[in-house]
């Protein structure tokens, strides 16, 4: 158990109540097992199986809130939030996402914990085969197909960031700063992020969706027959093709990626995309690394993260903005 989650005794009441709240079956919560998540990221989060009075058992991942965590300037929401896309998003929509058991505020942290089903059997995608980058793009064309329904409703946008002019304009306004001791090695990207913003209402406009966000790689389980996205804090009302780039960002395989493009659209228009699509895409491509340089001065400064300066300019060149 890490400092500043609940001890055993607490968790165990939680935990109980959220099974009573959805009329379990298996009856009284009888014992939990509690083990170190090996892939804990933003959060900290632990395994914990809880076994019940008729003998079954219910794997579950837990997630825990943080005090004074970066929010990334409003783009990663907390656990909360992200309870509360699985709850009035994911849950609606009855997707291979894992089953949502529910949140609860523990003592004496006042923090969130979320409670969702651990998925056994699963890899993330940047241990599987490039193929299975395939299945992710058609599932992410038919997720963002439903979910562009339900994003219409107010019910469901007042609980959810969306992205708009001033949201893009940060990214560009810190990644000039935080590039500036660099400019000598970089003076396009002032004329760059100059260009970004006069084209960035083609990602504001029509045909958005609710994103996942951060649809990379370290993100997406791969089962036998489902992909399971994980990690909805940064979900927003914004244009599907950002969760697209985001996939698609660093393959090699340009065949594979264009065939992936393909699955995306024909899953998500199936009588075909609109006419803004690529150019979207494009924009869209910029936006990602403009996303990550311009986070904090720090990350921005690390000689390793130096390969994003050079996809930021390939993009940008790819959607004529240099």
């Amino acid at each position: 158990m890490s400092l500043g989650q609940p001890d055993s005794e607490t968790l165990e009441r939680q935990l109980a109540r959220l099974f009573a709240d959805r009329n379990a079956a298996a009856g009284a919560l009888l014992s939990l097992e509690r083990r170190n998540n090996p892939y804990s990221s933003a959060f900290p989060s632990e395994i914990v199986v809880c076994r019940f009075a008729d003998h079954s058992s219910q794997k579950l991942l837990l997630k825990y809130g943080v005090a004074g965590k970066h929010t990334g300037h409003g783009y990663w929401g907390n656990v909360g939030y992200e309870a509360s896309v699985y709850e009035h998003v994911l849950e609606r929509l009855a997707l291979s996402t894992p089953r949502y058991f529910g949140c609860f505020v523990y003592e004496p942290a006042g923090q969130v914990c979320l409670a969702i089903q651990y998925l056994e059997g699963t890899t993330r995608l940047d241990k599987c085969s490039e193929s299975a980058l395939l299945r992710c793009a058609e599932w992410l064309g038919a997720y963002h197909a439903v979910a562009a329904v339900i994003g219409n409703l107010a019910s469901v946008r007042k609980k959810l960031n969306q992205y708009d002019a001033a949201y893009f304009g940060g990214w560009v306004e810190r990644t000039l700063v935080y590039s500036r001791v660099l400019r000598h090695q970089y003076p396009w990207i002032e004329r760059l992020c100059e260009s970004f913003m006069a084209s960035v209402e083609m990602l504001t406009d029509d045909h958005l969706t609710i994103i996942h966000g951060e649809f990379y790689p370290n993100n997406i389980l791969v089962g036998t027959e489902q992909i399971h996205p994980v990690d909805w804090q940064a979900s927003a009302i914004a244009r599907g093709e950002i969760d697209l780039a985001s996939l698609t960002q660093g393959w090699r395989n340009t065949q594979l990626v264009e065939q992936c493009i393909l699955a995306y659209q024909r899953a998500r228009w199936p009588q075909g995309a609109p006419q803004d699509f690529e150019n979207a895409l494009e924009i869209a491509r910029v936006y990602w690394p403009l996303r990550w340089l311009g986070d904090t001065p720090e990350w921005t400064l690390k000689p390793e993260r130096r390969w994003y300066f050079d996809n930021l300019y390939q993009a940008a060149e790819a959607a004529g903005l240099l």
